[in-house]
């Protein structure tokens, strides 16, 4: 159905386009090309890959690696070959890419390709200079996010809780729960292909929580005389 409707599943991976972008730009390719290559690498450490087209993500990647080495960004931001207008992408997607890297760079420095090569200090001037761009020409921090203007405003200083905020990816709602439970909580969730494996499963399984009764007679003596009660 999705693909009926002309959603297209295909995403052609960065590094191809980022190499072209980085020899038009004479980037050094011991250098800062070799660093933009190894952030098309930490990039899929992010959810970036699912929400921003292919040369959206080489840009990011040439201009962070150029960043990184203390070049010139004038003549890469929208300009030349890298014209946001000729690749169908905006400042604000490039911008959301470039502080998702940067995240990662910073939460997770250890366990990504470029991280251990720079200090922590690197990355955060860089994301500083990037945020004061973003506030001067007001650029969201997520490019696709509209604000919901219908939502309650704060009153008396406390902000109210909007139904339409949108969650972080992997939450559930308090509350909520899914068909096979929350995670955690209602067991492990398992899956078989065999079916008559998955009866014969179920089967033994049913035999510890099956509940049977037995029922026997106790004689009880009381003031009028003795009888017989039936107790389960």
């Amino acid at each position: 159905m999705l693909e009926s409707a002309g959603f297209d599943f295909r995403n052609r991976y960065p590094q191809k386009l980022m190499v072209k972008l980085a020899r038009a730009l004479r980037l050094d390719r011991n250098n800062a090309s070799k660093t933009a290559w190894n952030l098309s690498i930490d990039l899929y450490k992010t959810f970036a890959p699912l929400k921003q087209s292919t040369p959206t993500l080489a840009i990011a990647c040439v201009e962070l690696a150029a960043r990184l080495h203390d070049m010139d960004t004038t003549r890469m931001v929208d300009a030349g070959v890298m014209r946001y207008s000729k690749w169908a992408t905006s400042r604000a997607e490039v911008m959301e890419t470039l502080l998702d890297l940067l995240d990662l760079y910073t939460h997770h420095r250890g366990s990504t390709a470029v991280g251990p090569l720079y200090t922590l200090e690197a990355f955060i001037n860089i994301r500083i200079g990037l945020n004061q761009e973003a506030s001067a020409a007001n650029i969201p921090r997520y490019a696709l996010y509209t604000p919901d203007t219908t939502s309650p405003k704060p009153r008396n200083g406390v902000n109210a809780t909007s139904t339409n905020t949108p969650a972080t990816p992997g939450a559930i709602s308090p509350g909520a729960t899914s068909a096979i439970g929350v995670r955690g909580q209602n067991g492990t969730v398992r899956f078989m292909l065999h079916a008559a494996r998955a009866r014969n499963e179920h089967e033994e399984v049913d035999k510890f929580h099956r509940v049977e009764e037995e029922e026997y007679e106790v004689e009880v003596p009381n003031d009028v005389g003795e009888k017989r009660s039936r107790v389960r």
